[in-house]
């Protein structure tokens, strides 16, 4: 080969490189655009520290304690800057669970399984509202096992846990769409210490141990949000490489999912198949005639429809011939119920949830809150 076709060769691979690097910066450029940090990392979530536990059935919170949750905002990268999204507490009976009263072992129970809407993180409790309405005499007591974070396979558990020490009648399980994508939440020793203890929190973290004395939480909430927005401004917690917005959407993705491609499943598929297998295993346990199943809407959700998710969750629904409610239509939540900083329900968000449990409930089962000796119902 001459000297001058050799020549042509190099232009035109510098020409073909050159052309390969102007079109992944392009599509960096539009990727970022349209794909920006996850909302989550712009948020700092503190328990009360030693609040939040492992259990054998995923996490629970520290039976017969007080919790204090805290939603924080990163509004500015530069100081930075914080803004607080809410900040309350919640107390737990000798079970762990989200309730004043005491479950009675031999009495047959009303069990309410469910994720953060059945908690009701973001403000108080609303299952205490509930709670307080409900007859002590009626012929069934209330038990909440809603918790933060949680999916069927948590349920399962849980109700398997609960069933086994007390009368478990009925079951009624409060979902949303992204509770059939969860697995059982593990944390790993690192986490584990810093719910213990905050001196351990490291910012990657999703959520964080807090100690109750203020002046002393709140260096700790500072600490953690200058190191989050540290992060963010400069990638310091992730490789070069992982900076890429076209790495975070398209090559991360594919190659912690890969494994499961190869079965011919998606990373989807699996989760979803493990929560319906989890679903069936509840309905076989106490029956179907005593589960009932009341899907919410996301705050993404609320005026728009279902999503995908949903749809395939409530086909899985009725194919197993379960009893179900559309909350989409029978709870009422409108926009106005969900605060401007954060996914969950506000005040009057949670009272209309609180309100359509009950009605579900009379509806579905009469004689649940009615003492048969006098007129009192659940409201």
């Amino acid at each position: 080969m001459g000297i001058r076709p050799l020549k042509g060769v190099l232009i035109g691979l510098c020409i073909s490189a050159a052309t390969v690097f102007v079109l992944v910066i392009a599509a960096e450029a539009v990727t970022r655009i349209l794909v920006s940090e996850p909302a989550w990392r712009f948020q700092l979530l503190f328990f009360s520290q030693g609040a939040v536990k492992d259990a054998p059935w995923g996490h629970r919170y520290e039976p017969n304690a007080t919790v204090q949750i805290r939603l924080f905002d990163i509004t500015d990268l530069n100081g930075p800057q914080l803004a607080k999204v809410y900040d309350y507490q919640l107390t737990t009976n000798s079970y762990g669970l989200t309730q004043r009263r005491e479950p009675i072992r031999n009495k047959p129970a009303v069990l309410l399984l469910g994720d953060s809407l059945t908690e009701g993180q973001g403000a108080r409790p609303w299952f205490y509202e509930v709670e307080s309405r409900w007859p002590a005499e009626a012929p069934y007591q209330l038990i909440n096992g809603g918790l933060f974070g949680t999916g069927f396979e948590h349920w399962s558990r849980l109700y398997r846990h609960l069933s086994s020490i007390l009368t478990i009648s009925k079951v009624v399980i409060i979902f949303i769409s992204d509770d059939w994508n969860r697995l059982v939440v593990q944390f790993d020793p690192e986490h584990r210490r810093c719910l213990d203890s905050s001196q351990h929190c490291q910012q990657r973290m999703p959520f964080f141990g807090l100690p109750d004395e203020p002046t002393g939480a709140m260096m700790e909430v500072e600490r953690l949000a200058r190191a989050r927005a540290e992060s963010i401004r400069r990638g310091e917690q992730r490789r070069s490489i992982e900076r890429l917005a076209l790495y975070r959407v398209l090559f991360r993705p594919a190659y912690s999912k890969a494994r499961f491609y190869i079965k011919g499943e998606s990373f989807e598929d699996v989760i979803f198949a493990t929560n319906k297998r989890s679903l069936l295993e509840i309905v076989a346990a106490v029956g179907s005639d005593n589960v009932i199943l009341l899907h919410l809407p996301q705050k993404e959700q609320v005026g728009v429809g279902v999503d995908a998710l949903g749809l395939k969750a409530r086909d899985v629904i009725r194919r197993a011939g379960l009893r179900f409610v559309d909350g989409f239509e029978r709870c009422g939540l409108g926009p106005g119920d969900f605060p401007e900083g954060d996914g969950h329900p506000n005040t009057d968000g949670y009272h209309k949830i609180a309100a359509c449990v009950e009605r579900v409930i009379g509806d579905a089962w009469p004689s649940a809150a009615v003492d048969r000796g006098s007129a009192v119902t659940a409201h």
